[in-house]
């Protein structure tokens, strides 16, 4: 495990408080992530004045582990432990590990298709609440839909169409959708509209236009879970279609009653081939996407991969990114991830088969923060 690089800013930024003696230990408050026993590592999170971050750290052999005040072991403890690690600077390991809490057990990721709303046609785009029961997503490309559960254990039910367009994006609170519609100055492609509604219970009014990113041919919008963000895929209208090669952007707005400022490009965001469908997860530290790429040597055949970007912090750019593999579970190949804290699943659509379909990862852990 390679954490040389980060210890000395670890130690200096947050490792705040020396004990009395000796000098070289410092002990700091952390929730343990994970724990790695062959490696004899833990992984933790800790608060700093730019929000939380992630550290893996190496465990001594003689380290003092004791759980809810009895003596434990390294493989005893287990994420969701609150910790107080005492931290020896001059051998770069952590000495002394006092845990309390409950180990939360995870159950192992489960790959399910949602059957009750792949009953006709192509079903793409998957949006959902916050709480996770109430579901809004594309059919055929054409009308958005949506439906509803009692719980993350029970069926989506109570289906109705609402209107047309795709790629829908449902606010938190569940009281704003943006989604791309028809354009209304005659050009190609689609643009971004919107709809609003008072309460829940309360059906959406007219959908407009977002008149000031109407320049823009807009995909794949995702409204982050302040309701005051927007990414979405553009490219310029009148751009021919065989050149058009989106970008990833982000628009902000004052408050949800102000118009959204001009898009700005996501930093360090671009890869060989196209990103699709943008989501920021709850804490800020991952950009989910869709990565395509043209198959070479295959004509024009294209391959699909589950795409994650991460930073340290939400005061930092993304820096980092991988394909994500989730253990257990076979590539995922689809498009429009998103994922949903309160339930611990992640939704998105395939596009490994015909008709394309809504899938859920149950069990889904959210990959590791840069460092």
């Amino acid at each position: 495990m390679k954490r040389a690089a980060i210890l000395g800013v670890f130690v200096l930024s947050v490792f705040l408080v020396p004990l009395s003696a000796p000098a070289a230990i410092v002990e700091v408050d952390v929730t343990i992530k994970s724990v790695d026993v062959k490696a004899r590592g833990i992984t933790v999170v800790y608060k700093t004045d730019l929000g939380e971050k992630t550290i893996e750290l190496d465990v001594s052999r003689k380290a003092e582990i004791t759980i809810n005040g009895k003596d434990g072991t390294l493989d005893s403890l287990g994420p969701g432990l609150k910790a107080k690690v005492s931290y020896d600077k001059d051998l770069a390991v952590v000495s002394k590990i006092e845990a309390t809490g409950v180990i939360v057990k995870r159950k192992a990721p489960e790959l399910v298709q949602v059957s009750e709303l792949n009953d006709e046609g192509d079903n793409e785009w998957p949006s959902l609440t916050e709480d996770g029961l109430t579901i809004y997503w594309a059919r055929n490309r054409s009308m958005i839909w949506t439906a509803h559960r009692d719980d993350p254990q029970s069926l989506f039910t109570d289906k109705k169409q609402l209107f047309p367009g795709q790629m829908p994006t449902i606010s938190s609170d569940g009281l704003e959708l943006i989604f791309a519609g028809e354009r209304t100055d005659g050009q190609k492609g689609v643009s971004l509209h919107v709809t609003t509604r008072s309460a829940r219970d309360k059906a959406f009014h007219r959908p407009t236009e977002i008149r000031e990113l109407g320049e823009f041919v807009g995909r794949d919008p995702y409204l982050t879970f302040d309701g005051l963000t927007l990414y979405f895929c553009a490219c310029r209208v009148g751009t021919p279609e065989n050149q058009q090669m989106p970008v990833v952007v982000f628009s902000t707005r004052k408050d949800k009653s102000s118009p959204w400022l001009a898009p700005k490009r996501v930093p360090n965001v671009a890869m060989d081939g196209q990103l699709w469908g943008p989501f920021l997860t709850k804490d800020g530290l991952h950009l989910f996407f869709e990565h395509m790429m043209a198959l070479r040597g295959k004509g024009d055949g294209t391959t699909t991969d589950f795409m994650v970007w991460s930073r340290a912090s939400v005061a930092e750019p993304f820096e980092k990114h991988r394909y994500y593999v989730i253990d257990g579970i076979p590539p995922l190949v689809g498009g429009s991830f998103h994922h949903v804290a309160a339930t611990n699943e992640l939704f998105f659509h395939q596009l490994s088969r015909r008709p394309l379909g809504i899938w859920i990862v149950k069990n889904f852990t959210l990959p590791e923060a840069a460092n």
